[in-house]
């Protein structure tokens, strides 16, 4: 399976390379002129980060992040365009400008950055891949399924980190790949295959409903850094971007809430900090092109990091996964913001 994802790295750079420059510096121009934000999606729904309504919108960790974006650049979350694209065809998109960033569970690897001609945002979720198999297998460890046939995702980093653990250990790995998470459960759940594998968070979800006869093997195989991507070319629009994500994550730290928001900048008045951030002092703006209270804006459209989270994956959500590493440093996890200064 290495193969095929080298395949799927090699086809992407040659579209790379093939693409004319989409985003020289251009980008933040080009959306505004547009009026939306070109931002990804699912071809169906990604549980808990990509979900169509019934009514036919979108929602989802990943997709608020679109929102935040949006809201940033154009003083509006509902002004996204969402592009439906699978796992293989998040970059070929991206660098033939059909979209404009991806939100999408993406792992921030080497390839991806010093090949693709892509640029990776600051984190914004940590992830790692863990294998799931039936509870009546009697399976303790990774370790005993040498030889075993893995369900899993075209195109996904997953498919490296299994084939690097099975040859570290000099074991024969197998796998059946599918185009789609769905795919891969559905087939996981008939039986074509002996255990699933899929970063933590996401075999969770896949899993929600049929916990009684699974069980996810507690061992991490790896630590994912998931990020969001832009082309490369575009400092201005990967700034905004990336300070976007550290609003979230600063809110979350500085416990700056959509209900509270209103508050705090009251508050802003006399705590400098708060204050710059919020924009209540000018200055946080024009470093970016944009109005000081862009990230004020943002956190009362759609929250910040701790409610995104919780509404879509944690707490409040079907889902109730603990958040983890993905708290703020200050509460011992891995978020952390760069400095609003």
């Amino acid at each position: 399976m290495q193969k095929i994802y080298s395949n799927v790295i090699a086809t992407s750079f040659a579209l790379a390379l093939g693409a004319t420059t989409a985003a020289t510096a251009a980008t933040v121009d080009d959306l505004k002129a547009r009026g939306r934000l070109l931002c990804s999606a699912h071809t169906s729904s990604y549980f808990g980060f990509a979900e169509l309504t019934d009514t036919g919108t979108w929602k989802g960790f990943d997709i608020d992040f679109c929102k935040a974006v949006a809201t940033a650049v154009l003083e509006d979350p509902e002004k996204v365009n969402y592009v439906p694209v699978d796992w293989n065809q998040r970059f070929p998109a991206l660098q033939s400008g059909e979209l404009d960033v991806v939100f999408k569970n993406t792992t921030w690897t080497l390839s991806r950055d010093a090949e693709l001609g892509f640029q990776f945002t600051i984190p914004y979720l940590f992830n790692g891949v863990q294998i799931a198999v039936p509870a009546k297998s009697g399976i303790n460890s990774p370790k005993e399924l040498a030889g075993a046939t893995a369900c899993g995702l075209q195109g996904s980093s997953t498919e490296l980190v299994l084939a690097d653990y099975f040859a570290t250990l000099g074991q024969k790995y197998n796998s059946i790949t599918y185009g789609s998470t769905d795919e891969v459960t559905a087939s996981y759940l008939a039986g074509r295959c002996d255990y699933m594998a899929a970063v933590g968070l996401t075999l969770a979800i896949s899993l929600k409903g049929h916990e009684a006869e699974n069980k996810i093997l507690p061992d991490l195989l790896n630590l994912n850094v998931n990020a969001g991507a832009v082309r490369q070319g575009d400092d201005h629009w990967l700034d905004i971007v990336n300070w976007t994500i550290a609003a979230l994550i600063e809110a979350d730290s500085l416990g700056i809430t959509s209900k509270n928001i209103d508050e705090m900048v009251q508050k802003g008045s006399k705590d400098v900090a708060i204050g710059r951030f919020l924009g209540v002092t000018p200055g946080v703006g024009a470093k970016l092109k944009l109005r000081d209270t862009w990230a004020r804006d943002v956190i009362k459209a759609v929250g910040n990091y701790g409610e995104i989270y919780d509404r879509n994956i944690g707490a409040e959500s079907p889902y109730k996964l603990e958040r983890g590493k993905n708290q703020p440093a200050s509460k011992g996890g891995l978020l952390v913001a760069p400095v609003f200064d």
